[in-house]
């Protein structure tokens, strides 16, 4: 379990996976899903809370995740100062 920011500023502790930095749960940034009512994933920096994106499959929130970890490895484990915007759009029409 850990903690997001949702988009109405709350942050509930949620039931998910997590790979520090990141973890993900099944939901969306206006809350968690009982699980099996639909298909939302939304993954989320831990030390920030922030949900980063949300997608349709679980496989696209791991996926997103070990990308930005390459990123970040490259610059120090520290946020990178590049824009993550395009890897993000990438994803986004990937999970289309």
């Amino acid at each position: 379990m850990f903690r997001v920011r949702l988009e109405d500023g709350r942050e509930p502790e949620v039931r998910g996976w997590i790979a520090r930095p990141f973890g993900f749960f099944h939901g969306t940034p206006s809350g968690p899903i009982p699980h099996g009512s639909t298909h939302h994933y939304s993954l989320a920096y831990l030390p920030e809370r922030r949900i980063v994106g949300t997608f349709h499959s679980a496989r696209h929130c791991k996926s997103l995740a070990s990308e930005l970890a390459r990123l970040w490895v490259r610059w120090g484990g520290s946020e990178p100062a590049e824009d993550p915007a395009p890897l993000l759009q990438r994803f986004q029409r990937e999970d289309v």
